[in-house]
C-alpha cells in the first residue's frame, strides 16, 4: 500500500499554505493542528528546516483531509 508521499506529483506553488491558513480553513487552533498531523488525520507535505521546523501543506490535501 502507497501513502500519499509516496507517489510522485506535481506541486504547484499556489496550492502551498502555511499552518495558521490551515487552522483558518479548518476552524482550528494550533494545538488540534499538530494533534491531528501525530495522529496521522492531517498530513503536512514538508517541514521546513530550522528551530520551529515550520509545515507546508498543499491546499488540495487540506481540502481533503479536512472534510473527513
Amino acid at each position: 500500500m502507497t501513502t500519499p508521499t509516496d507517489q510522485a506529483r506535481m506541486i504547484v506553488p499556489d496550492q502551498l499554505v502555511g499552518a495558521a491558513t490551515v487552522c483558518d480553513l479548518l476552524g482550528i487552533d494550533r494545538s488540534t493542528m499538530s494533534r491531528r498531523i501525530a495522529a496521522g488525520k492531517l498530513t503536512p507535505l514538508a517541514r521546513l528546516d530550522g528551530p520551529h521546523g515550520a509545515f507546508v501543506f498543499d491546499l488540495n490535501d487540506v481540502k481533503t483531509e479536512g472534510s473527513k
